[in-house]
This record gives structure tokens, sequence and C-alpha cells, in this order.
């Protein structure tokens, strides 16, 4: 495993919530510990980040709930975009208010944008500076597609297919660049 793991605690008490984070930090190095945004998840954090364990607070949905975080000490703070779009809450202003009350203050804290359900997501972290996000396998694979992309690659074949005669001019080429070290490698 390389770059961190975040492994969430389930309790809602604060010494058993520290006590669950120091035995997941037990099982790899990487494990960064996940708590919940309130009272006993910030508290929760003050005392972990003290002794050196990475803390990502999580559920943070304004700045002023981003600054508590960073003050506790944690080392990611996450902010959930589609369950802010799902309440009719604009999620990338709500991220941008997010950075740019922890920036000033030259907060260590990384913004994590969290919740991602589709591309523009993405691009709207990127663009407000978030350093980190979570991006569901599907959000990546929607990234790869768009219909210009598609009809364009079709059209490159079909011209690609009506011309054989640069197929057999690369081919050529082809061999001509691996001559010596394709024979070599051959024997």
């Amino acid at each position: 495993m390389s770059g961190p793991v975040s492994a969430e605690v389930v309790s809602d008490d604060p010494a058993e919530m520290v006590a669950q984070g120091r035995a997941l930090t037990g099982l790899h190095e990487q494990v960064i510990v996940k708590v919940p945004f309130g009272a006993a998840g910030l508290e929760a954090t003050r005392e972990l980040s003290a002794v050196g364990i990475g803390v990502n607070v999580t559920l943070v949905f304004s700045a002023s709930q981003a600054l508590l975080a960073a003050e506790a000490g944690a080392t990611y703070i996450s902010c959930f975009m589609g369950r802010l779009d799902a309440c009719s809450i604009d999620s990338g202003e709500v991220l941008g208010g997010i950075i740019a009350a922890l920036r000033p203050a030259a907060v260590e804290a990384q913004v994590l944008a969290a919740s991602i359900r589709h591309p523009e997501h993405v691009v709207t972290a990127a663009r407000l500076g978030c350093e980190v996000a979570t991006v569901p396998g599907k959000v990546l694979r929607q990234m790869l597609q768009h219909p210009l992309t598609a009809s364009g690659i079709e059209r490159f074949d079909a011209d690609w297919r009506s011309r054989p005669e640069l197929a057999e001019w690369l081919d050529g080429l082809l061999a001509e660049a691996a001559g010596p070290r394709a024979v070599a490698a051959a024997r």
C-alpha cells in the first residue's frame, strides 16, 4: 500500500475513539484515523494528533467547522460535495469557503473533497485548490468519456482503414526502428 488510507472509528465517545484510532493505526503505517466532526470527534482529533497520529475529520460542511477541525490538529478535512448538492446547497461555494478560510491561516491540514458524484465535482475541487479528492471508479470512467472523443476516434479509425498503404508504411517504419535491437532480441 502506498499513500494514506482512512480507517474510520465507530464510537461516539472521545476516549473510545482514541482507543479505536490507536488500534487502527497499528494495522499499517499508512492508516489515517477517520473521525466524524463534532465535539467528541474534535476531542479525539486533538488527542490523536498530539501523539503524531494522522486524523481525517469527516462530515465537515462549513468553513467554521473546518477551522475547528484544523485547530484540533486534523491532517485532512473532508467536505462531502454530493451530500451538500443533494440538500440544494452549492458544494463548490462551501468547498471554496473552506479553502479560503484555511489558507490565510497557513493551516497544514489538507482539504479533501469527498462524496464526488460526477466529473464536474472533480473539476470544481481542482479549480478551488483542493489537495485531495476521493473519486469513485464510476466517476473516473465518466471522466474518460466524451462524445466528441469517441466520434473523433471513430473518424480517425475509418480514415486509417481507408488507406492500407499507410499501415504498410508504418509497419516498415517500426521494423526499421527496431532494427538491430529486434534482431538481437530474437536471438
